[in-house]
């Protein structure tokens, strides 16, 4: 599924997390959003992000996201 302005992150996190633990595969989820409050990022993770990003962001704190995510 494609990110997609309506319908909602935490909808496409379920999906993709459902839809590749059947094909067994574990690609990492990092949302990035405008969604800042704690009860949102809390949401996002229990559902299966694996990391959570706000706009607006610094480039180096993607970065850091994506790099704590990669296999060593």
């Amino acid at each position: 599924m494609r990110p997609s302005p309506s319908v909602p992150g935490t909808v496409q996190v379920r999906y993709e997390k459902e839809t590749r633990a059947i094909w067994c595969c574990s690609t990492p989820v990092i949302i990035v959003t405008t969604e800042g409050s704690e009860q949102d990022r809390q949401r996002a993770l229990s559902l299966g992000a694996n990391s959570y990003v706000t706009k607006p962001f610094q480039p180096a704190d993607l970065l850091a996201a994506v790099t704590q995510l990669l296999p060593n």
